[in-house]
């Protein structure tokens, strides 16, 4: 998975996949978290997910559970380099 960010006056999400199947829009669970995250945070970012899918999808294997999470880490790692505002959020730093 990959992901960047970078600041934005109004919040934009893009998801890609290598597998058709994979949802590309809301209904991802990598999408949803990024988007309560910068909902949550009060920031606005466009944010570029791309999820390389080599586990069956709908599998039970958690892929997605676990797409979600790097997501959310990615997107935290990405605009702290690109300087997007609050994503060092409540005394948590970002690190690598």
């Amino acid at each position: 998975m990959t992901v960047s960010a970078r600041p934005a006056q109004a919040t934009a999400i893009r998801l890609t996949s290598n597998d058709q199947r994979v949802p590309t829009d809301g209904r991802n669970t990598a999408w949803k978290m990024v988007e309560l995250a910068l909902a949550e945070l009060g920031v606005t970012a466009e944010v570029e997910i791309h999820i390389e899918k080599r586990l069956p999808v709908q599998g039970g294997l958690g892929a997605g559970s676990a797409n979600a999470v790097a997501a959310l880490v990615g997107w935290r790692l990405s605009c702290a380099a690109s300087q997007v505002p609050k994503c060092e959020d409540q005394g948590h730093p970002v690190s690598e």
